[in-house]
C-alpha cells in the first residue's frame, strides 16, 4: 500500500510540474496576444484619427480652393 501511495505522489508532483510549465507558457502567449491587440487598437485609433482629420480639413481645403479661385 505504501509503495502505490508513494507512486501516485510522485506520478501527482510530475504532473504538478508539468501543468506549472504548460500555465508559464500559456502566460507568455497570452502576454504576446494582449501586446499584438494593444498594438492593433492604437493603429486602429490612429487611423480613425487620420479619418477625422481628412474629413475636417476636405472642407476647409475646398473652402481656401474657393478664396483662391475668387481672388484670381
Amino acid at each position: 500500500y505504501a509503495r502505490a501511495a508513494r507512486s501516485r505522489r510522485d506520478n501527482l508532483l510530475s504532473s504538478i510540474d508539468e501543468l506549472r510549465g504548460q500555465l508559464e507558457e500559456a502566460k507568455a502567449r497570452l502576454d504576446e496576444a494582449m501586446a499584438e491587440v494593444s498594438k492593433a487598437e492604437t493603429l486602429e485609433g490612429r487611423e480613425k484619427t487620420s479619418d477625422r482629420l481628412a474629413d475636417v480639413l476636405r472642407p476647409a481645403d475646398m473652402g481656401l480652393m474657393g478664396m483662391r479661385a475668387a481672388r484670381a
